[in-house]
């Protein structure tokens, strides 16, 4: 299944989208498109699967994708068996009431994973943990050539935080190539905050990131 634009100026205004995957692989990519945020739900885009069996997942690819979350919305949350690629995309203003201000990945197996190429995380925040990505349970979180600036974590607790990303008993995670300019946390981990959790940070650039 393919949603694809001429150029990013095709728009969808999102109020709650939901995917649910079904049998044993699935396919939806968004393709030059923009996404505005509207409606009163705190997430654009919902992916789950609660009683799928474990062979069942779906990726989604994120491509040439533009999403505004105009400051009230996170962009995704996926609890299960989701494998999301995002490429050559724009993150801005996407903000969570909880945790993952434009990626929250959630759920005890780890059949999920998130992989990120020549993309910006801009001015995203949450009110718990990683203001542009929380991930628990990943098996792979894999980040290069990419931009994050101006995103934070406005966790309560001192023990939480990751002004731009925060990864909780991850397995596999990369961070290549990649900036991270003046993210904030008001608990630990001003760009990236780990817990139980191994990252391999390679040629990256951390400047004004602060906890």
């Amino acid at each position: 299944l393919t949603f694809s634009g001429v150029d990013t100026s095709s728009t969808i205004i999102s109020t709650n989208l939901i995917l649910v995957e079904s049998t044993n692989t699935n396919l939806v990519e968004f393709s030059n498109l923009k996404f505005l945020s509207n409606g009163t739900t705190q997430t654009m885009l919902g992916v789950d699967c609660f009683e799928c069996p474990a062979e069942d997942t779906l990726e989604l690819i994120f491509n040439a994708t533009s999403v505004d979350g105009r400051n009230d919305k996170r962009f995704l949350n996926g609890r299960r068996n989701v494998l999301i690629r995002v490429e050559n995309s724009d993150f801005r203003n996407l903000n969570s009431t909880s945790d993952g201000g434009v990626f929250e990945l959630t759920g005890f197996d780890r059949n999920k994973s998130l992989t990120i190429s020549n993309s910006k995380f801009i001015n995203n925040g949450s009110s718990g943990q990683g203001g542009a990505i929380y991930a628990t349970y990943a098996s792979l979180i894999r980040i290069t050539d990419s931009h994050f600036s101006n995103n934070f974590s406005s966790t309560t607790h001192p023990d939480e935080g990751g002004g731009a990303i925060c990864l909780k008993y991850s397995d596999t995670s990369i961070v290549r190539n990649s900036t991270f300019l003046d993210n904030q946390s008001s608990g630990a981990g001003g760009a990236i905050h780990l817990i139980e959790s191994d990252v391999n940070v390679d040629h990256c650039l951390f400047t004004g990131n602060a906890a």
